[in-house]
């Protein structure tokens, strides 16, 4: 292994002088300059060291600093563990270990400070999180576990501390929910469910902590958003959602809490975003007339049938072609004609007050619609489920 990338006594003693060096690029550490090292006040990354000996860890486990962060580490020694769950810092974060035995994992049950990042670990046994969830830290962090057994989770909602992270979770049952929403603290992050149940969404609006995270969740339903609505906390992120429902969205207006993260849409009915104006606090960081008027000028458009050809023949124009297709608008399904020649192509819509096409100028914004619809070659080229966004 090359010189530079250890980091040795004289190294860590310059760092300590000049803390705005870069440790990053160091594999393995000398027993010294850990030592050394662990005198430092401030956050301590030595996220790419690979190796660490058993004395190493005992030096580190000293270090009483604000964050430590050892997540290039994939195996240590329970020795070395042992050692390190006495670390006095604020935060350890050991996220790149991928196994902790049921012995290690009763060592770092002992652990003190504000966080204790676990988030390399993909299985643990029952016996292990019970253990860990006995941790005296203020935020426990599990993100790589995707399974979680009933009596896992009965386990870890008994967590004492503020923030519960359990974001490597793609699925969970109603009753998985349910055993969650028990969980004491301020804070649940479940951002990696793609879905939720009816019956889990109103589970967890039940959870009477301060902070919900549910930023995975792709799609929700009408009701889940109802549940949802009357989470009790400050905070309720929904940062994965694309789309929202007229009726989803009159749900979430309601909610009482002074956050709601809507990052990831990309449009907005007008009826939502009337809804959507009555909120009372912020809307993905921003008021909510600025928030809904960032999608004034955005056209969610799906093409909601395949083109009916009305007319295709010779004319005096030349080739004379009339297609018809229905396209949602932001929501709403309207019935557009293109009526086509050699000499002009002139977009309608159907008038539901007049009861027949007009022209696409009477028409909100209508012009740049046809643009839309119009952009792969005319509306016979589309086809039903067709995204003419613009």
């Amino acid at each position: 292994m090359s010189k530079e990338k250890v980091l040795t006594k004289e190294i860590a003693e310059q760092f300590l002088k000049n803390p705005k060096g870069y440790l990053g690029i160091y594999k393995t550490i000398n027993d010294a300059a850990a030592e050394i090292l662990a005198k430092f006040q401030g956050a301590l990354s030595l996220d790419c060291l690979t190796e660490l000996s058993d004395a190493a860890a005992e030096s580190l486990a000293k270090y009483n600093g604000t964050y430590l962060n050892l997540d290039g580490l994939t195996e240590l020694s329970d020795t070395a563990l042992e050692s390190l769950a006495k670390c006095k810092g604020s935060s350890l974060s050991l996220g790149g270990l991928t196994e902790l035995s049921d012995a290690v994992a009763e060592s770092l049950s002992k652990c003190k400070g504000s966080s204790l990042s676990l988030d390399g670990l993909t299985e643990l046994s029952d016996t292990a999180l019970e253990s860990l969830a006995k941790c005296k830290v203020d935020s426990l962090s599990l993100d790589g576990l995707s399974e979680l057994s009933d009596a896992a989770l009965e386990s870890l909602a008994k967590f004492k501390g503020a923030t519960l992270s359990l974001s490597g979770l793609t699925e969970l049952s109603d009753a998985a929910a349910e055993i969650l929403a028990k969980f004491q603290g301020a804070t649940l992050r479940l951002s990696g469910l793609t879905e939720l149940s009816d019956a889990a969404a109103e589970s967890l609006s039940k959870f009477q902590g301060s902070s919900l995270s549910l930023g995975g969740l792709t799609e929700l339903s009408d009701a889940a958003a109802e549940s949802l609505s009357k989470f009790q906390g400050s905070s309720l992120s929904l940062g994965g959602l694309t789309e929202l429902s007229d009726a989803a969205a009159e749900s979430l207006a309601k909610f009482k809490g002074s956050s709601l993260d809507l990052f990831s849409l990309e449009w907005l009915s007008d009826i939502a975003g009337e809804f959507l104006l009555n909120f009372v606090g912020k809307i993905s960081e921003l008021d909510p007339k600025e928030f809904v008027d960032n999608f004034a000028s955005i056209f969610h458009i799906i093409v909601k049938s395949d083109p009916e050809m009305i007319l295709n023949s010779e004319s005096k124009w030349g080739f004379e072609k009339i297609y018809e297709v229905d396209a949602q608008i932001n929501g709403k399904v309207i019935r557009f004609r293109q009526h086509q020649t050699e000499k002009f192509g002139e977009f309608y819509f159907y008038d539901t007050q007049s009861n027949k096409f007009e022209t696409v100028s009477n028409l909100k914004d209508g012009q740049t619609i046809a643009e839309c619809l119009d952009d792969n070659g005319g509306i016979d080229f589309l086809n039903k489920g067709d995204d003419c966004s613009c």
